[in-house]
């Protein structure tokens, strides 16, 4: 009857030991509180045949602000719409904007609901239309979503993938670019604007606007940037300016 030697037995205690805790970490590594993606995560399309992605948001611990970039190859795809009128954001700090010329989508909005955004849910819907022959990636980039605690703390988001769909037939049409513009607003002249850092951080970003979405939820007036007596979308847009 074959016996283990005792180093053959330490050998084999320490290998289990090693990849127990390699397995350990993995799991640890794979577990995110929060996460974004798009959906579906590929296809095949025809030549100037439109399509939908939408952009998915996961959480599961509360969560207020949602951002991002979207980027697509110009040559292949183009954006004719976004739908971002949905019930997980109520605001948006950065109203959704596409450049087809650059092939890039940028977002950030937040819900002032009591308690935050949980579960999973559409953020955005975007329509593509299809240009030219080939594949293209449409990617999510840089994905943020801050959790509701009043301080903008950063949550652990899910590493992104790229996502590919493929167009099998020639272009017909080719779709004119979205121009922005500009719109004038009310200017607030005041003789001390209060802090707009509204965690303390020293800097002004993304974070002051996740604490900003709490105070208009809960009318604590170091939110009242404007000093009109309330917190509200006027004191968001001053918070927006200071973060340019």
């Amino acid at each position: 009857m074959p016996y283990l030697t005792l180093g053959r037995m330490l050998t084999g205690a320490v290998i289990l030991a090693v990849l127990g805790i390699t397995g350990s970490t993995i799991l640890k590594e794979e577990h995110h509180e929060s996460g974004m993606f798009l959906e579906p995560a590929g296809g095949t399309y025809g030549a100037g045949e439109q399509f939908e992605v939408r952009i998915m948001v996961r959480s599961s611990v509360p969560a207020n602000v949602f951002g991002g970039d979207i980027t697509f190859d110009p040559d292949v795809l183009a954006i004719d719409g976004i739908d971002y009128n949905t019930s997980v954001a109520d605001l948006w700090a950065v109203r959704p904007w596409f450049d087809n010329g650059d092939g890039t989508l940028n977002f950030g909005g937040g819900t002032t609901a009591a308690g935050g955004f949980t579960g999973e849910a559409e953020l955005l819907r975007i329509t593509f239309r299809t240009k030219a022959l080939g594949d293209a990636n449409i990617m999510l980039v840089k994905p943020v979503i801050l959790k509701h605690d009043g301080l903008g703390t950063s949550l652990s988001v899910d590493t992104p993938i790229d996502y590919i769909f493929t167009v099998e037939a020639d272009s017909v049409e080719r779709l004119k670019v979205a121009e922005s513009h500009d719109q004038q607003g009310v200017v607030h002249v005041m003789a001390e604007r209060p802090d707009p850092d509204l965690n303390g951080d020293g800097t002004v970003d993304f974070k002051d606007v996740s604490v900003m979405m709490v105070l208009i939820t809960t009318q604590e007036l170091r939110g009242d940037l404007d000093g009109n007596g309330k917190v509200g979308l006027g004191d968001l847009s001053i918070l927006l300016d200071a973060d340019d």
